[in-house]
């Protein structure tokens, strides 16, 4: 251990050793502390630790020691008898019952350092995620409003065209329901065939739930169902037609659609590789890689379909 020139502090207490000090230990010139107690060390502690210049405190207490610098031992924990010597500071050395306080010292400060480390963590995590909370709540208190003023223009626009009709104000009657298809023909089915299919309901929210439907032919689709929608057949008609006829590889083309009083069905093609807040949150489980440059990837891909929608709709306006 002597090699290390830099060593320090040194502590081999309650360690079961046997044998005697080496003189050899003078060579740990550098050595402050040194705590050799509750162990069975025998013989003569050697001469060689009074030439430990730099050693200020010394532990071989507890162990079976039969002189001290050719004296006889009569403590074995060597409290009276241990030889004393002035230091060149004018210090005594004296052995101590265990470790050095200035280890005791560093270890508390060290425990103290990384309790403030993780407290700092812990502060930022929840920092992080309140502004995550905020940000979500943001946005969709933005949405609602985007929303609401949707529908006040639906209702403003009443009065000036006699073709769009809010739906508190038409009178009931009974409407006759269909589907209304943006594909081929070879691909349409029948209202009955989308109510008997077999569907799993995937989300659920105040205004919208979104199922899995299997038809009979195993097709299967991801059909949106809003609630509670209160708009005109011939506004959401409307709606639908520019949506349904919007072509663009970034953007989830719309199968068809259903309106009736009640409710609204949006008809997509089911992806089988799940959402963006399917990759999200099989990333968050440790399920699945969510890499940067997937993310850019992804981000660039949204960028580029809503530019091309908001293109489309200001030409149609």
């Amino acid at each position: 251990m002597c090699k290390l020139p830099n060593l320090r502090l040194l502590s081999l207490a309650r360690n079961g050793i046997t044998g005697t000090i080496p003189n050899s230990i003078s060579k740990c010139t550098s050595l402050r502390h040194l705590d050799l107690s509750g162990n069975s060390l025998s013989g003569n502690v050697p001469k060689a630790l009074t030439k430990l210049k730099n050693l200020r405190r010394l532990d071989i207490s507890e162990n079976h020691f039969t002189s001290v610098y050719g004296k006889p031992v009569r403590s074995r924990r060597f409290k009276d008898n241990f030889p004393r010597k002035e230091s060149e500071t004018g210090k005594v050395m004296t052995p101590i019952p265990r470790m050095p306080r200035g280890s005791r010292q560093d270890e508390g400060n060290q425990k103290m350092y990384k309790r403030w480390g993780i407290g700092t963590l812990v502060f930022l995590v929840i920092t992080i995620l309140l502004m995550l909370v905020v940000f979500f709540m943001n946005m969709r208190a933005v949405r609602r409003a985007k929303e609401t003023e949707t529908l006040k223009a639906v209702a403003q626009s009443h009065s000036k065209s006699p073709s769009i009709k809010v739906m508190d104000e038409v009178k009931p009657e009974e409407r006759h329901s269909e589907l209304v298809f943006f594909v081929e023909k070879e691909e349409w089915f029948q209202l009955e065939d989308l109510l008997e299919a077999a569907a799993d309901l995937h989300t659920q929210g105040l205004w919208s739930s979104l199922y899995m439907v299997q038809l009979k032919n195993n097709a299967m689709f991801a059909v949106k169902r809003l609630k509670k929608l209160v708009v005109s057949f011939e506004e959401f008609g409307l709606t639908m037609g520019k949506v349904g006829n919007l072509k663009h590889q970034n953007i989830l083309p719309l199968i068809g659609y259903n309106s009736t009083d009640e409710e609204k069905l949006l008809i997509y093609r089911y992806q089988r590789n799940g959402s963006l807040l399917t990759l999200f949150e099989n990333y968050i489980e440790g399920k699945r890689n969510f890499p940067w440059k997937l993310r850019l990837s992804i981000a660039a891909g949204i960028a580029r379909g809503l530019e091309f929608i908001y293109r489309k709709f200001d030409d149609h306006d």
